[in-house]
């Protein structure tokens, strides 16, 4: 879900409408922060946040590729 929320949050950013794009803005911030205390305080990647989606979805038994 969270490829899927990624997908969502980039497709808002490049909307023409000022308010979906403060949307995707704001979505695409929520998935940075938790991406950063997942790797905080349990993976421990030191990567970007699609390094540490994908340390996520291995650690819990699925494909680290985007949906």
């Amino acid at each position: 879900m969270v490829g899927f929320a990624a997908a969502l949050a980039q497709r808002g950013q490049t909307a023409r409408r000022p308010e979906v794009r403060l949307a995707g803005d704001l979505l695409a911030g929520a998935l940075t922060d938790l991406a950063a205390i997942l790797d905080q305080r349990f993976l421990h990647t030191g990567g970007p946040p699609e390094e540490v989606f994908a340390a996520y979805a291995t650690d819990h038994g699925r494909s680290g590729a985007p949906s």
